[in-house]
């Protein structure tokens, strides 16, 4: 089925966000127990399973701390490449994204790895063609583009033993490819939808946009946002079941003229968007954008059900879902002196936020916060840019980074270095 929606045709944007490439480390201090939790111990949702936690991207992660607090690096991988991968999930103990390997030729290449979260040690690694893309997890499959321009293919992999289940071809991808509930999102001028069974196609979109982000929002319906000649900055909601669209409109201007596409996470029935100097709630659905906050210059938000997050420069900032009214904020520099030269302590990414905490990451460390009070509970030295699942906290620490602060504050590094922190009871 191809559905046509209202928007004039356009190329292709390829999202930025390199390959990682990763070299195993040394492994000390693991600490297998209470790894995953359960109903009668503190931790968290044990699945990280797309880019920001979910398919929402919300960045919420269920579960809380309580008393615990993290121990010291369990262990590490050196990792190599200009910025920290966003190709990074986390499902049944296991954590997968790509590393140098070497196939059966004895070429290295960058392929798939699972990495055992308690041990660190590798489980398997799938090393057919170099990785391009990893997409996500679904009832026991990772999905990931590989190959080179021109050959790409979209695999299923089985978590338990890295086995393909099938591949599809693909003559050409851009990097927006996403984890949807009925199947995986693909762009290659149009888009597609992949069954999560054969790989075969549910449907086939022509958007006739350059797409900046997809990602489902209300159940099985999926939100894309673009640029189309003539015409601006569009959001369209079109049915993840069917490819049909049902809803498009124009986005306006921002503060200081001009449009952009920005960054954006689902919550509800509403989506909520970071776009350069403003904050913005938008219903899809009725085709506009519902409020606007200016003057901040946003991270990609988190949503919980009665909170979104996120960070202006050096403070993180809590608004209510409706109205986008400040709830409250905490500054970074009251706790953590800024960079030499620099008057705030920048935050980076994404805030992940948990049913009583918050993880915020800083240019060389991560910040815990209480999600009520938002007082530091822990800093962790480890690195920046966290990730929460299970009793496992990972995060990556940059090697002579460029730290940029246009269009809000973002790390660039040639090298990084990944550490896995596994739980423990507070010392008192």
């Amino acid at each position: 089925m191809k559905t046509v929606l209202p928007f004039l045709a356009a190329g292709i944007l390829i999202a930025s966000g390199g390959l990682a490439y990763v070299t195993l480390g040394q492994i000390s201090n693991a600490a297998p127990e209470n790894l995953l939790a359960g109903n009668d111990k503190p931790g968290f949702r044990a699945e990280w399973i797309a880019q920001g936690g979910d398919l929402n991207a919300s960045g919420y992660v269920p579960g809380k701390l309580g008393d615990q607090r993290f121990g010291d690096a369990a262990w590490t991988f050196s990792v190599t490449g200009m910025r920290a991968p966003s190709d990074f999930v986390v499902s049944g103990g296991k954590a997968y994204f790509f590393a140098p390997t070497k196939n059966r030729n004895g070429v290295e290449l960058n392929g798939i790895v699972a990495v055992d979260v308690a041990t660190g040690k590798t489980d398997w690694a799938w090393n057919d063609r170099a990785g391009y893309c990893l997409i996500g997890i679904n009832k026991g499959y990772l999905y990931a583009i590989v190959g080179e321009e021109q050959t790409r293919q979209l695999i299923s992999v089985a978590l338990k033993d890295g086995k393909a289940k099938w591949r599809k071809d693909l003559q050409s991808v851009g990097k927006d490819s996403f984890l949807t509930s009925k199947g995986v999102l693909w762009y290659d001028g149009n888009f597609h939808l992949s069954s999560f069974e054969k790989g075969d196609a549910a449907w086939d979109a022509m958007p006739m946009l350059i797409p900046d982000i997809a990602f489902a929002v209300t159940g099985e319906d999926i939100c894309l946002v673009g640029s189309a000649p003539g015409k601006g900055v569009q959001m369209a909601l079109i049915n993840g079941k069917s490819g049909k669209d049902i809803s498009s409109f124009t986005l306006p201007d921002g503060p200081r003229g001009g449009s952009s596409a920005g960054i954006w996470c689902s919550g509800g029935k509403f989506i909520y968007g970071s776009r350069g100097d403003e904050l913005v709630c938008a219903d899809p659905k009725k085709g506009a954008l519902t409020v606007r906050k200016t003057g901040i210059f946003p991270s990609r938000p988190a949503y919980t059900a009665n909170t979104v997050y996120a960070f202006d420069g050096g403070l993180l900032r809590s608004f209510k879902p409706d109205t986008l009214d400040q709830i409250a904020e905490f500054d970074a520099t009251s706790v953590k002196a800024p960079p030499e030269g620099r008057k705030v302590t920048p935050m980076f990414g994404q805030p992940v936020v948990t049913d009583d905490s918050i993880f915020a990451g800083t240019e060389n460390s991560t910040l815990v916060l209480s999600r009520d009070k938002l007082t530091v509970l822990q800093e962790i030295s480890s690195g920046t840019l966290p990730v929460v699942a299970g009793n496992a906290l990972f995060t990556w620490k940059p090697v002579d980074a460029n730290l940029q602060l246009e269009n809000g504050p973002t790390l660039v590094a040639s090298k990084w270095t990944l550490s896995c922190h596994l739980m423990r009871a507070e010392t008192k």
